[in-house]
């Protein structure tokens, strides 16, 4: 018996998904940044730093022994130190194991879970530009940014270039990618290097509207007020040469205000002026409360004299000497306060990496919970380093739960509150209900935190996992099995148990718990559709049965009068032998009651219905010889149990 036909995916969000509409342009108007219907739109994400400019802070190594060789503190001495030790070709190895590792498209997918709708993606200039060759982009590194952008375009978010490390370096922070150096407002050749940067760089994205626009130089602090604007001006005239189009981006480098002139008096459109808000040596919340009262209610009022939108790049409740319920504690009216204001926001950062724990702050979204395994830059041999490089996915730390669902309810302008629970269906047929071995469907508020389906690494040999990044779903107190958890949907496999009728369904997270009574039944089948309610089924030959062009790109067939059709459910019981629900299906099995099926009123011949995966089971039946053409009525019964009716289309 087949089951190539993994009808798994059906549980989790449904068996198809359309591509999300292209993104609109963004451009400033006033304060607001706008969509090209005129709509006001509010960026709010975080950013993606660590990747495509190394902070050794956040990124775990060893760096105890350098032995012979310069101290690391910032991406130029790091793989300065490796070039050194293995030569350049695998240095490159390296950065490119470490910049892929580090972000994927599955963390953009991941930012959009969480309600964000916006990327600020840091990179270092040599990423993209080689000193020796400025004029033309380096092909590789632009791929990367290039794969990024396409996520963002993907997953419906909009992603900002932050030129981190600027040609020269913008200040003496090793933020710049090359700390003590501070040249670039003091080098002209620097500075055309940078302006030459902007021109190839807004020259390759001009076309591309998930790009909302261009961070010029992150924290500029090297410079004067008149040297940055100069320097601003410039940039902006390339960028304007090529791409008038997108949102240029100014940060005053801690500056404050004076950098930011009157756009109009220095011919500029188009654009959105940042700052970053830090209180790294805070002793409590003071400062952080001075913000939400005083600080931000004065910049909305000298906002009004530049008239241009304000974007807040990087900020974070943090402190060296407070600590991590301090800062979290502080985070919700600190969003709520942002949110108060219009302007756009991104935290610090997505993820950062401790050598014991990063759960004793709140810097990253993702961090280790446990002792890292650290990657020696000195001593490690170039295996080792790939190795150790390669564990930077997201996938292999934790989210910091509490965290995050904060963070969430600042980007969606949401309260935070526990869950709950507004219905529990039949996940094939949506009718209220359950029965043990069904898919089910909870829907509601505040369900999770994240949003993703079940993986391989959820499992525990061949048992099904039963709770997802906190999450979990109980019935009468009997763990059920999690597929797909998100903000406001939860499928679960429910467990063997014999009580029937009212029973008590409960999810548990982070936030609390909420329950509902639902009539469990011995048997609840229902057979998953595909778009306009005709049934998900295969032809013997494993393509898909329905109406040609149901499905543009895929192709799909009616069924023909005569042959054997294989439908697709859940809900049709126990099977002989039995089958535990809590584990993979290793064989296909048969139901232990026989089932019957009904294809335009005519009963039909039934040669197969049985268990083929968790929850799912596969119908074979024979289309009878004179259904005519067009859409027909089908239906299957099991114990007196009908399926709710679904079509299936017959042509001869």
């Amino acid at each position: 018996m087949r089951r190539k036909f993994v009808l798994a995916c059906v549980t989790m969000v449904g068996l198809f998904s359309l591509p999300l509409a292209a993104l609109p342009w963004l451009s400033a108007s006033g304060t607001n940044i706008v969509d090209s219907s005129g709509n006001t739109v509010v960026l709010r994400g975080i950013n993606l730093g660590g990747a495509f400019e190394i902070e050794p802070w956040m990124s775990a190594f060893n760096l105890s022994s350098p032995s012979n060789f310069p101290q690391i503190q910032d991406e130029v001495t790091l793989w300065s130190v490796l070039s050194q030790r293995f030569g350049s070709s695998q240095m490159q190895q390296l950065q490119q194991t470490w910049r892929t590792s580090w972000l994927t498209p599955a963390d953009i997918a991941q930012v959009a879970s969480l309600g964000g709708n916006v990327v600020r993606i840091p990179f270092f200039y040599q990423m993209v530009q080689d000193d020796s060759n400025p004029g033309q982009l380096i092909p590789g590194g632009v791929a990367l940014l290039d794969a990024l952008v396409a996520a963002c375009a993907k997953s419906g978010v909009y992603a900002i270039l932050d030129l981190h490390g600027a040609p020269g370096g913008q200040s003496t922070n090793f933020t710049t990618g090359q700390a003590g150096l501070d040249q670039l407002f003091s080098s002209p050749a620097d500075q055309q290097q940078t302006i030459e940067l902007w021109s190839l760089l807004a020259a390759h994205y001009q076309n591309h509207p998930e790009v909302a626009g261009y961070d010029l130089i992150n924290e500029p602090s090297g410079a004067t007020v008149p040297q940055l604007i100069d320097l601003h001006n410039r940039i902006y005239q390339a960028v304007r040469a090529v791409d008038s189009k997108h949102i240029v981006i100014m940060e005053d480098g801690y500056l404050g205000a004076a950098a930011f002139p009157v756009p109009s008096t220095m011919g500029w459109s188009n654009i959105c002026y940042s700052f970053h808000v830090y209180h790294l040596t805070a002793l409590s919340v003071n400062p952080f409360e001075d913000d939400i009262t005083t600080n931000f209610p004065l910049d909305v009022q000298t906002q009004k004299t530049f008239n241009a939108p304000l974007y807040i790049g990087e900020f974070s409740t943090e402190g060296t000497f407070i600590s991590r319920a301090t800062s979290l504690s502080v985070l919700p009216a600190y969003l709520g306060a942002l949110n108060s204001t219009g302007w756009s926001w991104t935290p610090w950062s997505y993820k950062i990496f401790d050598p014991t724990t990063g759960t004793d702050k709140i810097w990253g979204v993702f961090t280790n919970d446990t002792p890292w395994n650290q990657p020696d830059p000195y001593n490690d041999s170039f295996s080792v380093l790939q190795q150790k490089f390669s564990s930077y996915v997201t996938s292999n730390i934790e989210i910091q739960s509490d965290y995050s669902t904060v963070l969430m309810a600042g980007l969606t302008g949401q309260a935070v509150g526990p869950p709950s629970i507004s219905g529990v269906v039949n996940g094939a047929s949506f009718q209220p209900g359950t029965a043990s071995a069904t898919w089910t469907t909870i829907t509601g508020t505040n369900l999770s935190q994240t949003t993703r389906s079940w993986q391989t690494s959820d499992f525990v040999g061949n048992k099904l996992p039963t709770e997802l990044d906190g999450v979990s779903v109980s019935i009468d107190g009997i763990p059920a099995y999690v597929s797909y958890i998100s903000p406001s949907q939860i499928n679960f496999l429910a467990p063997d148990d014999s009580a029937l009728g009212s029973v008590s369904v409960q999810v548990t997270n982070s936030l609390g718990t909420a329950s509902s009574n639902v009539e469990k039944q011995g048997f609840s089948p229902a057979f998953f559709t595909f778009p306009n309610n005709y049934v998900a089924a295969e032809h013997s030959n494993g393509t898909i049965l329905a109406p040609a062009g149901l499905f543009p790109g895929t192709a799909a067939s009616p069924a023909k009068p005569g042959e054997t059709v294989e439908l697709y459910g859940t809900g049709f019981g126990p099977t002989n032998p039995p089958t535990p629900t809590g584990q993979l299906v290793s064989k296909p099995e048969p139901t232990e009651n026989p089932v019957t099926v009904s294809i335009g009123g005519v009963n039909c011949t039934v040669t197969f219905a049985g268990l083929i995966a968790p929850g799912l089971y596969q119908v074979n039946a024979v289309v009878p010889a004179d259904a005519p053409n067009g859409d027909a009525v089908l239906f299957a019964t099991i114990e007196g149990q009908p399926t709710p009716n679904v079509k299936i289309n017959v042509q001869q």
